[in-house]
């Protein structure tokens, strides 16, 4: 029996890893033709760990609301006002705060984090413009499916809409409460891959990893 058990243990890494390459490259649909006409420039970008999705602050086309009604300088240590652009990112609670990198990994954490037993934080930050870096995928929008991308992002922000304090990774970003719950089936990645999936972008159907969300941006 105790083999039995310890077979199954070794089994749920490598079936978990196996879903992920199985379900990543499986395309849920092949993508919207490219938008005719104007577009909106967004950015997906990778750490290694976490996705996230990068949209300019105000559009030079001014498709959608300026974000920074949400997010103001205040919100942020530093002043960001001269940074264009806006990070956005969704997951664990305690995996955002604890794991900046997967050698911080705890079996603990990662055992509470892949049975949703802790809440969710919706990470922000200012940069500058993220074209030409190497870890950034440009995803161009339609206005329409821009706007729509916003207003999901936001949807995820639970109210009120306010910076947990002293809680940052430096002086240009913020943690905020957010909606919803982290596990197995629904990781940060999950979550990015799913809105750019939304927004008409060619992606697969389950995206746990940053890999799964980058490779179909090439």
């Amino acid at each position: 029996m105790r083999r039995t058990l310890l077979s199954g243990l070794l089994a749920l890494p490598l079936g978990y890893g196996a879903a992920s390459v199985l379900l990543g490259d499986w395309l849920s649909s092949p993508g919207r033709p490219q938008a005719n006409g104007a577009t909106v420039p967004v950015y997906a970008c990778s750490n290694g760990v976490h996705v996230d999705l990068v949209l300019p602050v105000r559009d030079a086309g001014g498709t959608g609301p300026d974000l920074s009604r949400w997010f103001p300088p205040s919100h942020f240590r530093a002043d960001v006002r001269a940074l264009g652009w806006l990070g956005f990112g969704w997951g664990s609670r305690r995996f955002y705060l604890e794991t900046r990198d997967w050698s911080d990994l705890r079996p603990g954490m990662a055992l509470s984090a892949a049975l949703g037993l802790n809440r969710s934080l919706m990470h922000v930050g200012y940069r500058s413009d993220p074209a030409g870096q190497r870890d950034c995928r440009a995803v161009p929008l339609s206005p329409a499916d821009y706007r729509a991308l916003q207003q999901r992002i936001l949807a995820r922000f639970a109210a009120p809409l306010t910076p947990l304090a002293g809680m940052a990774y430096g002086d240009h970003d913020a943690f905020y409460p957010a909606n919803g719950r982290y596990s197995l089936l629904q990781t940060c990645n999950v979550w990015s891959g799913s809105l750019l999936r939304d927004a008409g972008v060619k992606m697969g159907w389950w995206t746990p990893f940053a890999g799964n969300v980058l490779g179909h941006l090439r």
